[in-house]
C-alpha cells in the first residue's frame, strides 16, 4: 500500500512537472510569435523604404540629364515646347520652373528648403493676367492640368528686407541661403513662400528649442536638415514629419554624391532585412520544435487524466 501511495505521489508530481512545462512552453511559443511579427514589421517597413529609395535615385539619375525635369517631371519639357511655338502671344515670356532657378550656398538644406516650398518650386511666374492665360492654354496642350501659375511684376527689383523684420535668431534663414540670377523669383519667394520667415536647423533637439523655446520675434516656421517642419501658433506646438514620398533634395547640386548615398543605404538596409530573414527562418523552427514538445506534453497529460 506504502509502495502505491509513493507511485501516486511521483506520478503527481510528474504531472505537476509537465504542466509547468507545458506553460513555460506556451509562454516561450508566445514570446517566439512576437518577435516573428515584429520582424515582419520591420522588413516591411524596410522594404517599402527600399522602394521609396529606388524611385527617387530613379528620379535623381533621370535628373543628371536635365534638371527642369526635376520640378514638374516629364510635362515640363511639353511645356516648353508649347511655350515655344507660341512665345509671340506673350508680352513677357513665363519665368520657370521655379527650382530650376534656384541655387543653394549648402546642398545640406536642400532637402529643408525643398520641404518648405514644396510645390511652389514647380510653379511658373508670367507677368500679367494674359499671359497667365495663354500659358493656361499652354499647359493644356502639353497635359499639364495642375499648373501653378503666379502673376507677378517682372520689373520690380529685388526686395531688401529690413533686419528689423527678420527673425532674431543667428541660424540661418532660407533666404539667406538660396541665391537666383532672376530678382522676381527670389521676390517671389519671399511673397509666396515666406522664405525670409523660415529658419533653418541642423537636428530635431535644436529645431524644438528654435521653434518653442526661445520666442523669436517674426519666425513663422523652423525647418530641420532633414526635413522635419516645426512651429507654434499660440499655445499650440506642431511637429511634422518630412513628406517621404516627395522627391529628395532637388535642389541639390552634387546628384551623383546624394545617389551613392541613396545606393549605399539601399544596400545596407537589404542586407540587415536578409539578417532579419535568417533571423525569422530560426524562429520558425524553434517554434515548430517547441510546439511539437507541446503537443506530446498534451497527449501524455490527457492520457494521465484519462487513467487518473
Amino acid at each position: 500500500m506504502r509502495e502505491l501511495q509513493e507511485e501516486i505521489n511521483c506520478a503527481h508530481l510528474n504531472v505537476t512537472r509537465l504542466k509547468e512545462e507545458e506553460k513555460k512552453s506556451s509562454e516561450v511559443i508566445w514570446d517566439i510569435t512576437k518577435s516573428i511579427a515584429d520582424i515582419d514589421k520591420e522588413i516591411d517597413e524596410d522594404t517599402r523604404r527600399i522602394r521609396q529609395l529606388n524611385y527617387q535615385i530613379s528620379d535623381l539619375r533621370q535628373r543628371q540629364k536635365d534638371k527642369l525635369t526635376a520640378f514638374g517631371g516629364d510635362r515640363v519639357q511639353n511645356l516648353y515646347r508649347s511655350i515655344e511655338r507660341h512665345r509671340n502671344r506673350f508680352q513677357i515670356l513665363p519665368i520657370g520652373p521655379i527650382g530650376a532657378h534656384v541655387q543653394l550656398a549648402s546642398d545640406s538644406w536642400s532637402v529643408a528648403v525643398d520641404c518648405a516650398f514644396g510645390r511652389l518650386l514647380d510653379a511658373f511666374i508670367v507677368s500679367c493676367h494674359k499671359d497667365s492665360l495663354v500659358l493656361r492654354g499652354c499647359a493644356k496642350q502639353a497635359n499639364y492640368h495642375n499648373l501653378q501659375i503666379i502673376i507677378y511684376d517682372f520689373t520690380k527689383p529685388r526686395m531688401d528686407i529690413p533686419i528689423h523684420k527678420l527673425p532674431s535668431t543667428t541660424h540661418p534663414t532660407i533666404l539667406s541661403v538660396i541665391h537666383s540670377e532672376i530678382p522676381t523669383i527670389l521676390n517671389v519667394l519671399v511673397d509666396q513662400g515666406q522664405a525670409e520667415r523660415q529658419v533653418l536647423v541642423r537636428d530635431y533637439e535644436e529645431g524644438k528649442s528654435v521653434a518653442f523655446d526661445q520666442r523669436i520675434q517674426n519666425l513663422k516656421d523652423v525647418f530641420t536638415s532633414d526635413g522635419y517642419r516645426m512651429f507654434s501658433r499660440g499655445s499650440v506646438q506642431t511637429i511634422l514629419p518630412p513628406n517621404r514620398k516627395g522627391r529628395a533634395g532637388r535642389l541639390c547640386s552634387s546628384l551623383g554624391e546624394r545617389i551613392t548615398e541613396m545606393v549605399e543605404e539601399v544596400t545596407g538596409t537589404e542586407q540587415i532585412n536578409e539578417e532579419r530573414k535568417g533571423q525569422k527562418r530560426n524562429l520558425v523552427i524553434d517554434q515548430g520544435n517547441i510546439e511539437s514538445k507541446l503537443r506530446s506534453l498534451k497527449q501524455f497529460l490527457l492520457f494521465h487524466r484519462k487513467e487518473g
